[in-house]
């Protein structure tokens, strides 16, 4: 079971996190974000006569648009082309064909063809054999040009030994890479890493600023943390790393 991020198209779900264990003189050790990739949700299936026969017409018609734009080597529609197979969006699913585009858009580097790929590659899928070397090697592809989605999943190889060795400080600065640019899941691991001194040494008062902000933008798992590491740390310290995570935020929204 893995959390995987792709952004536009897709859907990824991840559960809520709480502390693993305790590992010794009951230190906790919390872990970082896990869940599994699920593909596109189907189309509605309730449009019925003419209103649905006039809809698939015009995508039919921007489909093949589409097509003759991707064969004649736009990265853009190669990798929108890509999406429309791995979704099943008005064409039969096929993740076989769809690994084909986005690898297409992939090899001229384009960075979301790349991110895709190494997610479809991670996963394995029906026909499509699973190749984490073969992932992590697009997702680090994706991650230089600056996606964050890509910087995130790239750490998750790191931590996880997946494709690539196990290497805690990697995955750190992956993490750390893809939270600064407001990633709000890289932003919850990054504190599970400062938690555990995972890649870096121990701080929970960055654990606290981290978590606020993963707070701040949406994601649900650091609320189930944030408390048992304010007990750990004096008002004093719990209300400046809040007030650095707001300044953060409000920098970052400029």
């Amino acid at each position: 079971m893995r959390c995987r991020d792709g952004g536009e198209n897709k859907k990824y779900w991840t559960g809520r996190l709480a502390p693993l264990k305790n590992v010794g003189n009951d230190k906790k050790c919390w872990g970082v974000l896990a869940g599994c990739f699920l593909p596109q949700s189907e189309l509605m299936k309730n449009r019925v006569g003419r209103y649905f026969y006039s809809v698939t017409i015009v995508f039919m018609s921007e489909t093949e648009e589409l097509r003759s734009s991707a064969r004649q080597g736009d990265a853009d529609a190669q990798f929108r082309m890509g999406l429309i197979y791995d979704n099943g969006d008005g064409v039969k699913r096929d993740p076989v064909v769809a690994a084909n585009w986005y690898r297409f858009a992939a090899e001229q580097g384009h960075a979301r063809g790349q991110l895709h790929l190494g997610l479809m590659l991670n996963a394995g899928d029906s026909a499509l054999q699973r190749d984490d070397t073969d992932a992590a090697k697009w997702f680090l592809k994706a991650a230089e040009q600056g996606l964050a989605d890509a910087q995130f999943n790239l750490a998750l190889m790191y931590y996880n030994a997946e494709g690539v060795e196990q290497n805690d400080p990697e995955a750190f600065r992956w993490f750390q890479t893809a939270a600064e640019q407001g990633h709000p899941k890289a932003q919850f691991n990054l504190g599970a890493m400062y938690a555990n001194g995972q890649g870096v040494e121990q701080n929970n008062t960055e654990v606290y600023k981290w978590w606020w902000l993963a707070i701040m933008q949406g994601d649900p798992n650091a609320n189930a943390n944030l408390e048992m590491i304010r007990d750990q740390l004096s008002a004093e310290d719990a209300d400046a790393a809040q007030a650095a995570a707001v300044d953060w935020f409000n920098s970052f929204q400029k």
